[in-house]
């Protein structure tokens, strides 16, 4: 057996320089142990993201072959394979690989990312972007519109002052 796991081919002949003993199981499948039985990083993926090869994986990519490598890094840490709809969240530098936090779904992974860029603008990790005036403000003194699927928050004069010009246009 190879060093991953699979079955490899039976020696055609005896080979000192490649270990072969004729009709012994060959010790790795070719090339295996030139990159010491760690996943081959093949291509990236958007983002900078590194791909592995990673056969019959549920989280393979569209050719079936590939897995992004942080998948594998959150699940080997973690001890099982991650849940259906767990998305992995890179905090730190992309190319840190420890620094991931495994998220429930989706949206909290919106979230995650939400709080840091308003962390990052501004000072304050709860505050919220009025999408009318580009600002950051406190959610307390803000209306949010949950109408749509995301949640934006505007500032009541904000909108106010938008449904004005709105009307102004239509009139002309």
């Amino acid at each position: 057996m190879c060093g991953c796991g699979s079955k490899t081919r039976i020696a055609p002949y005896c080979d000192k320089n490649r270990g072969w003993i004729k009709g012994e199981p060959l010790r790795y499948i070719t090339h295996h142990n030139t990159f010491k039985n760690k996943p081959r990083v093949e291509r990236t993926y958007k983002g900078g993201y590194s791909l592995v090869i990673s056969y019959n994986h549920p989280r393979t990519l569209g050719d079936g072959q590939y897995v992004p490598e942080h998948i594998l890094v959150a699940e080997k840490e973690l001890g099982k394979p991650l849940p259906e709809k767990a998305v992995v969240h890179h905090y730190g530098e992309l190319n840190e690989n420890n620094k991931i936090v495994i998220c429930q779904d989706q949206g909290y992974h919106m979230l995650l990312h939400t709080r840091a860029k308003a962390l990052k603008e501004c000072g304050h990790a709860g505050w919220r972007k009025c999408w009318l005036c580009k600002t950051y403000d406190d959610p307390v003194r803000m209306v949010e519109n949950k109408k749509i699927n995301y949640h934006s928050f505007y500032h009541r004069e904000c909108k106010r002052e938008y449904d004005k010009s709105r009307r102004l246009l239509c009139q002309n």
